[in-house]
């Protein structure tokens, strides 16, 4: 006859320690999966608000051309509500527009005039905050024909989350870094920002302001003598 035998104390504990390492990798490895699966959905959330903070920069660009900033201020305050009121995050930062318009986004003059804004770079401030780098890019004609760029200015942009939506809080225009649109006859000629004044001819014999606006003259100095001046109108 068969003897049953016993399986010593020893070899238990051993199968004991074997299944509870198993169990211990099986977790450690379930909460690797699910924090990697964290880490990467934090990603794809990043990912997908810089995508809509170029998203509405780049709208925004595209409507710069529509605003002429030599327009009469009633005029321009009404097309700047049109094509920038619901892309920026509130009233107030129109109003400073239109208290300086020369410094404002938009279109100065017939040509070259803006054609988009080119990011550069985009910079995460915070969970519900952005900083945008990037170039406005201005053509003529001839751009539109072909290719190249008539005149670029740099141009910085916040962006803020508003409720369930990305709008731009503040913008800074810089100064134009190329000017080879303008012909070859204008070399040493300089831009001047000014304003022209309309007088009312029925009110106090002509000498009340009935209208004002922004003005760019682009004069040519020889020695201490201004020689000729062109005024771009609105």
């Amino acid at each position: 006859m068969f003897k049953q035998s016993k399986l010593r104390p020893v070899s238990l504990f051993a199968i004991l320690a074997v299944a509870m390492a198993l169990v211990a990798a099986l977790f450690a490895a379930t909460q690797v999966g699910n924090a990697d699966d964290s880490a990467a959905s934090a990603i794809h959330s990043e990912d997908g608000d810089a995508r809509a903070v170029a998203a509405l920069v780049e709208d925004f660009g595209r409507r710069l051309q529509l605003v002429s900033l030599l327009a009469p201020t009633e005029s321009l305050a009404k097309t700047m509500q049109e094509h920038y009121g619901n892309l920026v995050a509130s009233p107030e930062l129109i109003d400073r527009w239109l208290d300086n318009p020369l410094h404002a986004p938009g279109r100065l003059t017939s040509s070259p005039w803006p054609d988009r804004i080119e990011i550069t770079s985009i910079e995460k401030l915070s969970e519900r905050s952005y900083r945008v780098e990037g170039k406005i890019i201005e053509i003529t004609s001839t751009e539109m024909q072909g290719s190249g760029v008539a005149a670029q200015r740099p141009i910085t942009l916040l962006v803020e989350r508003v409720a369930d939506r990305w709008l731009i809080s503040d913008v800074t225009v810089g100064e134009e870094t190329d000017h080879s649109s303008l012909p070859a006859s204008w070399e040493g000629y300089q831009v001047i920002a000014g304003k022209w004044e309309g007088y009312s001819l029925e009110e106090s014999g002509g000498n009340s302001i009935a209208a004002t606006g922004p003005m760019i003259s682009s004069d040519i100095l020889s020695g201490l003598h201004k020689t000729r001046t062109r005024i771009f109108p609105s």
